[in-house]
């Protein structure tokens, strides 16, 4: 998908994004950070971005309000389509070919622009980039009725209301007509919090593009500057991650993991620390594998998991992609009992 530098109104560009926006009106276009010179290039992605990808959950619920979430990368599909099949990520993700992440403001940074399109014109309505695309949002233009009013939803009504009138004891928007205006899942601070730090402008009565547009224009030009990001209560400050000095073994014995790939298949085997094999896993994934060793107790400390879990994704890696694997220097041979020595 080849993206162009954009004057926002031109047709032809419009057009060519509408691809990307797969029919509907608004687009939200994430710069991933997954290319050659990134950390973890090219088996990973930026850290951050994986997180963040890690998060997009089922992307139906955000079709049906007429949105298109993409990702966009410097890298080629074919790296791509390998990054989204090991990590089981689908969202739409382009490779940028030309200037986009120059021309938005993401060529040094990962963030957010989003796109709204009408008819054959194309409006960047917002940009957020910095540090975890934290930089907190200071004005909201509520323009043009709801789009969900057919269904009894009132989402524009609903947020203009919380502005103004803020919410009862139970959480409801004071003033909201529209059907289940309850924010259970924000505690009371954030919501005082977002009614004092930003405005929201109602032009739900207007649904004039340029008018809007107008509006936006004036907040833009007031610019009150970025605001301190809310902190809620009780969280807790970062701490320096460590390495021990040594390794403590488990109790429960330890594991040996090989690849079997003559079936396809990753191999573990426990041992009890007096040196007696006592089960044999055998999965497709990595998650077969220390789910049924969680599930049967054959660990009992928390960094003896974590480990497992790491070299179970490295073999599993190394299974799906053809690459050799050796846990820990061990040698590439299982025992006698593993499957790939019957008939």
């Amino acid at each position: 998908m080849r993206y162009r530098a954009l004057a926002a109104r031109d047709a032809h560009n419009a057009s060519r994004r509408s691809g990307a926006c797969e029919g509907r009106r608004q687009l939200i276009v994430y710069r991933a950070f997954f290319e050659p010179g990134v950390f973890g290039w090219p088996e990973h992605a930026c850290r951050g971005c994986s997180l963040g990808a890690d998060q997009v959950a089922h992307l139906a619920h955000l079709n049906a309000r007429d949105t298109t979430l993409a990702y966009a990368s410097r890298a080629p599909q074919a790296d791509i389509a390998r990054l989204k099949a090991r990590m089981g990520w689908e969202m739409p993700w382009y490779s940028i070919t030309d200037s986009f992440d120059a021309d938005f403001g993401v060529d040094e940074w990962h963030g957010h622009n989003v796109f709204f399109r009408d008819g054959e014109r194309v409006f960047r309505t917002y940009f957020i980039n910095s540090r975890g695309d934290e930089a907190i949002i200071r004005f909201v233009v509520v323009g043009g009725a709801d789009s969900r009013k057919m269904i009894g939803h009132l989402p524009g009504q609903s947020l203009v209301a919380l502005a103004r009138d803020g919410v009862d004891a139970r959480r409801r928007i004071i003033g909201a007509k529209g059907k289940r205006p309850v924010l259970r899942n924000l505690e009371p601070a954030a919501i005082d919090r977002f009614r004092s730090t930003v405005e929201v402008l109602d032009l739900t009565a207007i649904s004039e593009i340029e008018a809007i547009a107008a509006a936006v224009r004036h907040c833009a030009e007031r610019n009150p500057g970025t605001a301190e990001p809310f902190a809620p209560n009780g969280i807790a400050a970062p701490i320096a991650g460590t390495v021990p000095e040594k390794m403590i073994s488990d109790p429960a014995g330890y594991f040996v993991i090989f690849i079997d790939r003559p079936s396809g298949l990753l191999n573990v085997e426990h041992y009890k620390n007096n040196g007696v094999l006592t089960t044999i896993i055998e999965g497709r994934s990595a998650a077969e594998v220390y789910m049924t060793a969680i599930e049967r107790a054959l660990l009992s400390r928390l960094d003896h998991a974590a480990y497992l879990g790491r070299e179970l994704a490295r073999a599993e890696h190394a299974l799906s992609f053809g690459e050799s694997y050796v846990q820990d220097a061990a040698p590439e041979q299982c025992s006698p009992q593993c499957s790939c020595h019957t008939d």
